[in-house]
């Protein structure tokens, strides 16, 4: 048995660390309040409103209501609570497992269990605190830099490697126009028909016009930080594959 569990800390760095380690820094992750980059509203309730009130409506208030991201965010802060909760339940409580398997865990058995729970919680915190690096790449036949990013990802054992490797438009506040919109396309389900710069009756010009499940949606695009844009889209990135390996 012991020869066992000394072969389990060889190949995974699960158990190297109090396991309530990584619990507890599940717990304390949390999401800027200030990075409210994408506001969005149905477009028939700007039609219905006079130029001025509907251009404060999108862009100047501040209400969560019409923060795009924001939804998104409850949806990692609701798995957040209820990943924690099962992680205490499965670690706390005593259990013959037979809630599991009629004729109970073998060590083993009980062992990958461990296993599985902490790199699920593993991922997660990456999503809030992702690991990423930053580089400029050329387009060779007209030298444009684009930003790149390399994203990191953990493995089965619990063990970080490269996983995906994303572009973010031209290098710095250039990209933002080609990136905000590609942002939008690529994380956000069932929004199709994207139209830039779009003119209301109203001679009010909305940044991007799209569908979403038939209902046209406006898009407004605060002033922000190409970094904090980077960034963003790389946590999108990675709760679309945590979403992905467990089927949310």
């Amino acid at each position: 048995m012991i020869d066992f569990f000394l072969l389990c800390l060889q190949k995974t760095r699960i158990m190297k660390t109090d396991l309530e380690v990584h619990l507890n820094k599940l717990k304390n992750c949390s999401f800027p309040e200030s990075r409210k980059m994408i506001k969005a509203l149905p477009l028939s309730v700007l039609e219905e409103l006079p130029p001025k009130e509907a251009a404060n409506m999108i862009r100047l208030n501040d209400s969560s209501q019409h923060d795009l991201l924001h939804n998104i965010y409850l949806s990692i802060e609701r798995e957040k609570e209820r990943l924690i909760k099962n992680f205490a339940e499965f670690f706390y409580t005593k259990s013959t497992y037979t809630e599991y398997c009629n004729e109970g865990l073998s060590p083993q058995e009980i062992w990958q269990m461990i296993v599985e729970r902490v790199v699920r919680v593993m991922r997660l915190t990456l999503v809030y605190e992702p690991d990423f690096t930053q580089s400029k790449s050329a387009n060779k036949p007209q030298g444009t830099l684009y930003d790149m990013v390399k994203i990191n990802w953990i493995d089965d054992q619990g063990n970080k490697f490269r996983k995906v490797t994303k572009t973010f438009g031209k290098l710095g506040q250039a990209g933002l126009e080609y990136a905000i919109p590609k942002l939008l396309e690529t994380y956000f389900d069932n929004l199709t028909d994207l139209q830039k710069d779009v003119r209301l009756p109203s001679g009010m010009v909305i940044d991007l016009v799209a569908k979403i499940n038939d209902q046209l949606w406006a898009f407004e695009f605060k002033a922000t930080d190409k970094d904090n844009l980077i960034e963003t889209g790389v946590q999108l990135e990675l709760w679309k594959m945590y979403k992905e390996r467990y089927s949310i």
